[in-house]
């Protein structure tokens, strides 16, 4: 008897459920007949694509896409994932979405590219920044968006299908890639890595300084007025004709350093190579007599890598490492005042060539007979001067300035591993770089960060043991 009653009760509810969602339809409350209302549960998704393309007149597309032998399902599933993921904004604004994918289905290597984009959270913040900024700050309507492709600008990927409906959406005037190509990306940085992103950023996204800026300068604005944005950086007239005429730099910083070399009258070649160099921008009166002394000394194309590493280098001690740049010594270093090129490189090499903190009580060098009859040596590396040459030889990255940072504070310590040919004549060999992080064994890598064999690995394993008492590290 109770299981008879069971039943007729499932019955019933299933029935009833069937003729609500009949119901809504007649009403044109689902998915199939409405644009703007809350977003349908992925089943009614599924049911009524195939309708709802037709009425959004987007089967065109479609059928193109498959024609072509695009994602037989990538339009419905791509959907399906409209609602799911961002019912909240899908709520306020579905006409925003609907016209914003209708371009996208005439374009089939965008359909293509759909599934994995939009896996990334860093993609649907942008949407979100998008939504955000569209209702306070666009000049042209998002459905009057034609996508408009050539062979030289035909998007294969949705950053750049949203540079050119940022363009679309929001200039007045023409703005330098830097600002708005980057800018989408800014709001979902952490976002992207945590799934977690600030509300009151994705309601304001005008909050960061750069898109401000953004905004500032194609509604007519000038880079001279870059603190009324939120930046605390001076631009100079000369400066802000540069940032204006840039157009190949895609990083604000990197634009901005380069300003700075061509106001100084550098040349294009040197100021890009000083751009990419990542130098601080916080302090423009720390480079503006370092740019006028290279000015001055005229340096030739096969003095570029030199110049890049002298500023890597600078910015190093001025900005990130504490213990050089208490050092009285560095601050005579930047004056400039009747100096070469070359006895500048040279002071400046010797500065930052002082002798790292030693490793307890260990030794310096050690001497192990290996089971192949061969010796070994493991020798520390003292300063940077060794770190530099060690890169060089074994082609890796030890030689880069973070490692010289971390070995003068004495967080890292950094070894050699060379073979002897003749123990009369010693001729060596490199085999490896050792490093330790806070006095554990933290990486071991041979030329071109190739891995160790099993006898070198052993031998390796050996010393740390037995000279510096530490656990194997096993190799993987």
């Amino acid at each position: 008897m109770n299981f008879a009653l069971f039943v007729l009760m499932v019955a019933f509810h299933i029935i009833r459920a069937i003729y609500e969602e009949e119901r809504k339809y007649k009403k044109g409350e689902s998915f199939g007949k409405r644009s703007v209302t809350p977003s349908p549960t992925i089943t009614k998704v599924t049911i009524d694509t195939e309708r709802w393309l037709e009425e959004k007149g987007f089967v065109g597309g479609l059928a193109k896409a498959k024609k072509e032998g695009y994602a037989e399902n990538s339009i419905e599933w791509m959907l399906c994932d409209v609602y799911q993921q961002l019912e909240e904004i899908w709520e306020k604004d579905a006409d925003f979405f609907m016209y914003y994918f209708r371009p996208i289905l005439k374009h089939p290597v965008l359909i293509h590219h759909y599934k994995g984009m939009w896996k990334n959270n860093h993609f649907r913040f942008q949407l979100r920044a998008l939504y955000a900024l569209q209702e306070k700050h666009a000049v042209r309507n998002i459905a009057d968006w034609e996508l408009k492709t050539n062979k030289a600008n035909t998007p294969t990927n949705f950053n750049m299908y949203n540079d050119l409906l940022i363009q679309y959406l929001y200039e007045q005037y023409p703005t330098p890639p830097f600002l708005w190509k980057t800018w989408p990306t800014l709001l979902s940085v952490n976002a992207s890595l945590t799934g977690v992103c600030d509300a009151e950023d994705l309601q304001n996204p005008e909050r960061h300084p750069l898109i401000r800026l953004y905004l500032h300068i194609t509604a007519g604005g000038s880079f001279r007025d870059i603190e009324q944005t939120g930046f605390r950086l001076e631009v100079s007239r000369k400066m802000a004709h540069f940032l204006k005429e840039e157009k190949e730099t895609l990083s604000f910083p990197i634009a901005y350093i380069k300003a700075v070399a061509l106001a100084e009258g550098l040349s294009p070649q040197l100021a890009n190579v000083l751009g990419y160099a990542n130098l601080q921008i916080d302090d423009v009166n720390f480079w503006r007599p370092f740019f006028q002394f290279v000015r001055s000394q005229n340096l030739g194309p096969n003095q570029e890598q030199s110049l890049r590493e002298v500023a890597i280098y600078m910015n190093m001690i001025r900005f990130k490492s504490s213990e050089l740049s208490k050092d009285n010594k560095i601050g005579q270093l930047f004056d400039f005042k009747g100096r070469s090129w070359n006895t500048f490189v040279k002071d400046l090499y010797n500065a930052i060539n002082m002798d790292y903190p030693a490793m307890g009580n260990t030794k310096d060098a050690y001497l192990l007979e290996g089971e192949d009859g061969k010796w070994y040596r493991f020798v520390r590396l003292r300063n940077h001067k060794a770190l530099k040459e060690e890169g060089e030889v074994m082609e890796h990255c030890v030689s880069e300035f973070q490692f010289h940072q971390d070995c003068l504070s004495g967080a890292s310590h950094i070894w050699s591993m060379r073979m002897l040919h003749a123990m009369e004549e010693p001729k060596e060999e490199r085999i490896a770089t050792i490093q330790f992080y806070q006095n554990a064994l933290d990486e071991v890598m041979g030329p071109k960060n190739r891995c160790l064999s099993e006898d070198h690995w052993k031998l390796v394993n050996q010393w740390t043991s037995k000279h510096l008492r530490l656990q194997e590290m096993v190799a993987n």
